[in-house]
């Protein structure tokens, strides 16, 4: 029986082995997306399955509330509007001093009537954004809030929450993910190596995502959100302003694309467009306008060398520009409010 049994071991393993070696060559599976958690600053878990991280505050480059550049208290000065500014890593400033942005510059530029916090976060998509906005920007009292969109907005990039079981520290009081984290993590790093595990996992996740009852961010790798769960967040984010009183807008950045991909941005961007006006919310289109405007120009001056959405100080200082004299599309009675100011 021993014997029988080591046969059979010894078969399946070269099996394993000879398929694994056929996958290499010709259809390897591609890796799942990590999380970098220490990228100019620290991020930490939160049980939040839709937000998955937060920037961990006093960390790295960030402030004692978990944000880049100045803090600002959470009850904003008389007469002052305040705008929240959302998004990814394009909007919170990769590479670039937090009073270089096109934040601090808008800043500038709208005088004392107007004070900009921005609250990016580095790999958020727009359900996370919203998410954020709930647990850290609505304190701040915000009279508009703003979203800095990009063109992968759309995709949920969280990766395996696997991968975060070293910062197990910060969810000592959930069991839940304590086993979790810290039983499957080191197991699955090796496993994740192999092309045959990789696709029995993608096969998995397909099926459980074709569930009606699954929602999208239980689907752990890269996924596109349709205009169904973008809808949804939308309204969302229409209850969440009526119900504490401030404005939504949107702005999409530019960004650094050609052919097929850039293609398939543009869609991406035309769809979201598409469902800001069932909510009333205003838009102002800046991929296009830099299109038009400065077209291979632009994509050669404006982002950090061959980048295809990070823009660089001399592309922050003509964002910031061009939003403060269109800003009136994103805040209407913005002319009136600054026209002593001016």
């Amino acid at each position: 029986m021993i014997k029988r049994i080591l046969i059979i071991f010894w078969n399946i393993l070269i099996s394993v082995i000879l398929v694994e070696i056929v996958f290499a060559i010709f259809q390897p599976a591609p890796r799942f997306h990590k999380i970098h958690v220490t990228c100019e600053g620290d991020y930490m878990l939160t049980p939040n399955r839709k937000l998955v991280y937060i920037p961990r505050p006093h960390i790295g480059r960030f402030n004692e509330r978990g944000y880049r550049g100045k803090v600002f208290p959470f009850k904003k000065k008389n007469n002052v509007k305040r705008i929240v500014f959302l998004g990814d890593s394009v909007v919170e400033g990769f590479q670039i001093a937090p009073e270089k942005r096109f934040t601090e510059l808008l800043d500038n530029l709208l005088g004392e009537k107007y004070e900009i916090l921005n609250l990016g976060v580095q790999g958020y998509n727009l359900r996370q954004e919203v998410e954020y906005l709930k647990i850290a920007g609505i304190d701040y009292q915000p009279d508009y809030v703003i979203f800095g969109i990009c063109f992968n907005d759309r995709y949920m990039r969280s990766g395996q929450l696997e991968f975060f079981s070293k910062k197990i520290s910060d969810l000592k009081k959930n069991k839940v993910y304590n086993f979790h984290y810290s039983v499957k993590d080191g197991f699955e790093v090796c496993l994740l190596k192999f092309n045959l595990y990789r696709y029995f996992k993608y096969f998995i996740f397909n099926i459980a995502h074709n569930n009606e009852n699954m929602t999208l961010t239980d689907n752990l790798y890269s996924s596109y959100m349709d205009d169904v769960e973008v809808r949804k967040i939308l309204y969302e984010l229409d209850g969440l302003s009526k119900e504490y009183n401030f404005k939504v807008a949107f702005v999409i950045l530019p960004f650094n694309l050609k052919g097929s991909d850039e293609n398939v941005a543009c869609r991406d961007m035309n769809g979201l467009k598409e469902l800001f006006p069932e909510m009333n919310f205003p838009h102002l289109d800046l991929y296009e306008h830099v299109k038009t405007t400065m077209g291979d120009k632009g994509n050669k001056e404006l982002y950090l060398g061959n980048d295809p959405c990070h823009l660089n100080e001399e592309g922050h200082i003509f964002i910031a520009n061009l939003l403060y004299k269109k800003f009136d599309k994103l805040v209407p009675n913005y002319s009136k409010l600054t026209a002593v100011s001016r």
